[in-house]
């Protein structure tokens, strides 16, 4: 039988949202989807503050909420 070994790094993901959604407010489902992450025994270290930047390409779109985990 081979054994098998689990690779240990570091990710960074971006997250962002501009419209409501089934978890709520951008801010909530930026919040949500790192809840989903640690669920999966990934370990979020670090999260920077929630930040917005306007839409690009289209005017009529609310801003989005964005971060860095």
């Amino acid at each position: 039988m081979a054994s098998q070994s689990l690779a240990h790094g570091k990710i960074v993901v971006g997250l962002g949202a501009n419209s409501p959604g089934a978890w709520g407010t951008p801010a909530e489902t930026i919040a949500q989807a790192l809840g989903e992450i640690e669920r999966l025994d990934i370990a979020v270290v670090a999260v920077s503050p929630l930040y917005q930047t306007a839409a690009v390409g289209n005017a009529r779109q609310p801003p989005y909420t964005n971060a860095v985990a």
